[in-house]
């Protein structure tokens, strides 16, 4: 399991860095990807948006870069990024029954469930090889 978490977040942490790239430098071509139109591309209101969610996908890929290093020593960021793939699949699952979508949404949607997912099992079944410390030191008895 070791080895599927390390692939997974290494795999995510390229995905969210390169797509947090695109959002913060050229958010009007990836407007189009998630099914804009060319009046909402050129948008100054979408655009700041898209770049505000750019700055916030590259510190994701950066967390995923580390558990991706060592797994065992980032505990805390793999359970914070297994909180971001349930929220990120109950976002996605109220779009989905609330608003209408087309073809190019659904395939960047669906790149982007599907990474979740991956995420979410890594965050769940992987289990440290580490040895939690011991809180309470025995002492020797004097004979």
């Amino acid at each position: 399991m070791r080895r599927y978490t390390q692939i997974v977040f290494g795999i995510n942490a390229i995905y969210l860095t390169v797509l947090g790239l695109f959002c913060l430098l050229a958010p009007a071509p990836l407007i189009g990807l998630y099914g804009g139109t060319d009046a909402e591309a050129a948008n100054t209101l979408f655009q700041a948006t898209f770049r505000v969610l750019g700055v916030k996908l590259i510190p994701l890929g950066v967390m995923c870069a580390l558990i991706t290093g060592n797994p065992d020593d980032n505990a805390v960021l793999r359970g914070m990024m297994g909180l971001l793939a349930v929220l990120t699949l109950v976002a996605y699952g109220i779009i989905v029954g609330i608003y209408p979508f087309n073809a190019a949404w659904l395939g960047m949607g669906a790149l982007n469930v599907i990474s979740m997912m991956l995420i979410l099992v890594a965050a769940v079944f992987y289990h440290s090889k580490k040895k939690a410390p011991r809180l309470i030191a025995w002492r020797r008895a004097a004979a």
